[in-house]
């Protein structure tokens, strides 16, 4: 009878042979007896096969192999898990990149300058480009919400303080009594309205750059089969 660590195995050799899902799920079952256990052998070996390639494809990539290259090296694995390892490969990858050219894009740095720095045989200058792009076009709508609710916070703060101004002074008018605490209030009130509106009114939005690369499909495409 199978055990535990032949089952494992076979699930993996299953998937290097590129068998079906149902096919290796029903094999797994036969020995666990249950679908659940099945269902999750096959997604947690299917996964450690993608984390395999996907080293392997670091690997390759800083010992600067091309892309054909790489592909052919790996070929053996079956084409869908190959392909799975390239998208989680390019996520991972383009995050640090997609940081570092929002960071300078936003901070007014010289943009060709990063992007040129991060192209490479897997990313575009036109494809990081568009990322900055689109990390300012997202901090642009951010700033201009913030911006519309700050005047309208300020202008809120500043009417309701004239309404409480019209009342103090109205009561103190009738009482004769002048209470300066009641005063301190509404003049801070009226500071933070106004600190508000002014510092909406003085928040920059950066522009949206152009992109002066030549358009093209992502690279790193070249990569799957």
């Amino acid at each position: 009878m199978l055990t535990e660590l032949d089952i494992n195995a076979e699930c993996r050799e299953l998937l290097l042979q590129g068998k079906d899902e149902k096919s290796i799920k029903q094999r797994i079952k036969e020995v666990k007896k249950s679908a659940l256990a099945a269902d999750s052998l096959y997604v947690k070996t299917r996964k450690e096969i993608r984390n395999e390639i996907k080293k392997e494809i670091d690997q390759k990539v800083k010992e600067d192999k091309s892309l054909q290259e790489i592909k052919d090296e790996l070929k053996n694995y079956p084409t869908d898990i190959y392909n799975d390892a390239v998208e989680f490969f390019i996520k991972q990858h383009s995050i640090k990149i997609k940081g570092d050219v929002r960071k300078t894009a936003l901070n007014g740095g010289n943009l060709n300058f990063v992007i040129k720095q991060h192209s490479s045989k897997l990313f575009s200058n036109y494809e990081i480009a568009e990322w900055a792009i689109f990390g300012i076009q997202m901090e642009r709508e951010r700033l201009a919400k913030q911006k519309r609710n700050d005047i309208l916070a300020g202008s809120a703060t500043l009417v309701i303080v004239s309404i409480f101004a019209f009342f103090k002074i109205a009561s103190m008018r009738d009482s004769g009594s002048f209470r300066l605490k009641g005063i301190w209030w509404l003049i801070a009130s009226a500071g933070f309205g106004f600190y508000k509106i002014t510092n909406a009114l003085n928040a920059k939005i950066p522009e949206i750059p152009v992109n002066g690369f030549e358009k093209r499909e992502p690279i790193y495409h070249d990569l799957k089969r």
